[in-house]
């Protein structure tokens, strides 16, 4: 029989009725300022841990963006700090399933079976009991990714080398997910509290790994997770940061919370090009690529100081195919998942994904309803009334010139 790890903290730190859970976790992904369709999604977060009235906003921020992970991501690896039982080392729990108000979740046994011979690995029931840095977590997972497994470790004292030997075991592919919990300074002033994080926020964003729990009270995994990142040359980008002063308490003693996503093809800033040829291709392709930098409508125009971190990929694509088909399964069947680029067309309107945008969407399905909504169609739209053809690139890459 399964043992249940039951939530702790429901009514506490986040409601308890599951319906009210559910309303408020939609509220706070909702007031996320992200209307646009994303390129792939984040190998890796970093999340704040407190009460959704404190830090659910932030906390928000970063799991919305997941938009793209459903139905890819199958394994969470989540990694926060202990608060009330201490323990030496990284610690698994004793349960087969955590449960909050939105349901349960199980614990990977698998994933738990790749790191159990490692001596920093311990399992304890109590470390895990009451802990709430970890549980927090698991209702924004849920709404985002609906059907995953969980991997949950409670860090206690333990080496950046302990963390990170851990955390590359289980690194995994784009069906793993990486989650550090922590918050940031604790009890300071708000204006002794800005100053104190604003440092801690640069020094993150430059994977430092000698935070210490001043700094951060998930420091431990925190560090260790931004080592392994550092190695794999993932890119870091600041999501949100603000305290509880910002939010629903006073300003005499705060708490910091920030959240950053880290991504493994770092950030796409801009994508626009041409279907069909108009003009001699060298001036297509200048053309384009100031278009991309300063002028395509879902990213900000590239800045000064971001162009030593830029790179530059020129597609050349093949004439255009229509893809004649029977039915969605047909057409499912015959679309060759990294190899084709895609242009969709129905009722005037019209989009196409490079074939580099399986890298991030590898699911056909998932493409497909990505490729609707950057045409503006609606999700209900039957691919079996579009359009679509199909092209392969020929692509170059530059690194920015300093």
């Amino acid at each position: 029989m399964a043992t249940v790890r039951r939530a702790a903290v429901a009514g506490a730190f986040y409601p308890g009725d599951p319906r009210q859970l559910a309303a408020e976790v939609e509220d706070l992904l909702g007031g996320v300022e992200q209307l646009e369709p994303r390129f792939g999604y984040p190998k890796a977060l970093v999340v704040p841990h407190a009460g959704y009235i404190y830090s659910g906003p932030v906390a928000a921020a970063a799991f919305d963006q997941l938009a793209a992970a459903r139905g890819i991501v199958k394994r969470v690896v989540l990694l926060g700090p202990v608060h009330r039982v201490p323990v030496r080392g990284l610690a698994l729990p004793g349960a087969d399933v955590f449960e909050t108000p939105l349901g349960r979740i199980p614990v990977d046994a698998r994933a738990a079976e790749m790191i159990a011979d490692l001596s920093q690995v311990v399992r304890s029931e109590a470390a895990h009991a009451m802990e709430h840095s970890l549980e927090v977590q698991l209702p924004f997972l849920q709404k985002i990714l609906r059907d995953f497994a969980l991997l949950p470790l409670a860090v206690g004292s333990a080496s950046v080398d302990e963390v990170a030997e851990v955390i590359e075991r289980l690194w995994g592919g784009p069906e793993t997910l990486i989650v550090v919990s922590t918050d940031l300074s604790h009890y300071h002033v708000y204006d002794e509290a800005r100053r104190i994080d604003g440092a801690t926020l640069v020094r993150i964003a430059s994977f430092a790994t000698d935070l210490d729990h001043e700094e951060a009270c998930g420091a431990t995994p925190l560090n260790g997770m931004l080592n392994v990142a550092k190695k794999k040359r993932l890119a870091i980008s600041l999501v949100a940061a603000c305290n509880s002063g910002d939010t629903a308490g006073g300003r005499g003693r705060v708490v910091g919370y920030s959240a950053f996503a880290l991504r493994e093809d770092g950030e796409v800033r801009g994508c626009i090009g041409s279907l069909e040829p108009a003009r001699a291709l060298g001036e297509d392709v200048a053309a384009n690529a100031a278009g991309a930098a300063f002028r395509d409508p879902r990213f900000p125009a590239v800045t000064h100081d971001e162009w030593p971190q830029c790179s530059v990929e020129v597609s050349l694509l093949s004439t255009p195919k229509p893809v004649r088909f029977a039915d969605e399964a047909d057409l499912l069947a015959q679309v060759r998942a990294g190899e084709d680029g895609i242009i969709l067309e129905y009722n005037g309107k019209r989009a196409t994904y490079l074939p580099q945008v399986w890298e991030g969407l590898p699911d056909k399905r998932r493409f497909f309803d990505e490729l609707k909504r950057k045409a503006g169609l609606p999700a209900d739209t039957r691919l079996a009334r579009c359009r679509l053809w199909r092209y392969r690139v020929v692509k170059w890459r530059q690194e920015a010139l300093q």
